[in-house]
């Protein structure tokens, strides 16, 4: 996959979650639909911020983002 392919797939995952989100209940909203919502553009941001640096920086990044975001949460591990 390129590194326009996937900033261009979060970004489009964003786009299409965001009306769903919106359909939450007022009081999930608040909460759990802006959390998610945040998650997305920081995973987003991560991305796009990596696609312009090179080395050690972007390995970061890189290592970052799929840390946050495929490990599950401690929450999870229970």
């Amino acid at each position: 996959m390129s590194k326009e392919t996937i900033i261009q797939k979060v970004y489009e995952l964003l786009k299409f979650t965001i009306p769903v989100l919106n359909k939450y209940p007022r009081n999930q909203k608040f909460t759990l639909a802006d959390r998610i919502q945040n998650q997305l553009s920081d995973l987003l941001e991560l991305y796009i911020e990596a696609y312009y640096i090179s080395g050690r920086e972007k390995k970061r990044l890189l290592f970052k983002a799929c840390l946050l975001y495929t490990s599950p949460s401690p929450r999870d591990r229970g």
